[in-house]
């Protein structure tokens, strides 16, 4: 797929590095947040939940390249991570992957029966 948004005498096309720049923009909106979010509950909760669903979302992409989306996610986690002054480290990254392999058996499993 080719999306030109502005096309120089070179050619150059802006979306050819589209996940190398959506990286960068979850880095700093993870970062914002984790900064904003000054109780430690909440941060376990938020990372929790956003956990869950990116869980979905690898799910619903299993059969394409999970490259993009796994960078994308892990770059939103790190952003998080890296802005957040209140909660421990280590857990929020434990309830990160709790939260993504919770979500994705679910789906999995079918336990909700038919996916959206």
């Amino acid at each position: 797929m080719n999306l030109y948004i502005m096309k120089s005498r070179k050619g150059f096309e802006i979306f050819t590095a589209w996940v190398e720049v959506f990286f960068i923009v979850f880095i700093v909106l993870g970062a914002l947040l984790g900064f904003v979010i000054r109780n430690a509950a909440m941060s376990y909760t938020t990372l929790f939940l956003f956990g869950l669903v990116t869980g979905t979302v690898l799910y619903n992409k299993r059969n394409v390249s999970l490259f993009p989306y796994i960078l994308l996610v892990s770059g939103f986690a790190i952003g998080y991570v890296v802005g957040n002054r209140v909660a421990d480290i280590f857990v929020l990254l434990a309830l990160f992957i709790t939260g993504n392999i919770t979500s994705y058996q679910i789906f999995d499993k079918k336990l909700f029966g038919k996916t959206f």
